[in-house]
């Protein structure tokens, strides 16, 4: 799994600005998941199409899957994503280093963000492994 700050994915997939919304969310990028904006949503390939969430301390995790539900909408980028590589994209990733300490944050495979535990951490790489207690899943997360 790679994890991107919002700064990298910025620079990486170029998320396009909402055209029909001057105020919107996430920088002016994000799109309704209803109304006018969500029919526009409804017409981009699946594959250029981001889902925002937000975690349990109210920051932002956006995952490349589509149309999903239980989200706060949608970013739609000028470039795709490759089908077989995870990517999720947190505001600050730089505080997850310490092992034994749970967090709130969404895991990439069952959306869960309750129960996320950091089992381990490399300086060298400036990486943590984290498990999600409700899945059972383990996933690494790079730390800025």
């Amino acid at each position: 799994m790679t994890t991107l700050t919002t700064e990298q994915f910025q620079r990486r997939f170029k998320p396009q600005i909402n055209h029909l919304n001057s105020d919107a969310f996430w920088g002016g990028r994000m799109y309704a998941t209803d109304g006018e904006e969500f029919e526009y949503v409804q017409t981009i390939s699946l594959n250029r199409i981001w889902t925002v969430y937000q975690d349990d301390q109210g920051g932002n995790v956006v995952l490349k899957n589509g149309l999903k539900a239980d989200h706060l909408g949608y970013v739609i980028c000028e470039l795709p994503f490759k089908d077989d590589e995870l990517i999720v994209v947190m505001e600050d990733v730089s505080d997850i280093k310490k092992v034994g300490d749970l967090i709130s944050e969404t895991c990439p495979f069952c959306g869960g963000y309750t129960g996320i535990e950091v089992i381990g951490y490399d300086d060298t790489s400036d990486r943590s492994t984290l498990f999600c207690t409700d899945c059972g899943e383990e996933f690494e997360i790079r730390c800025e």
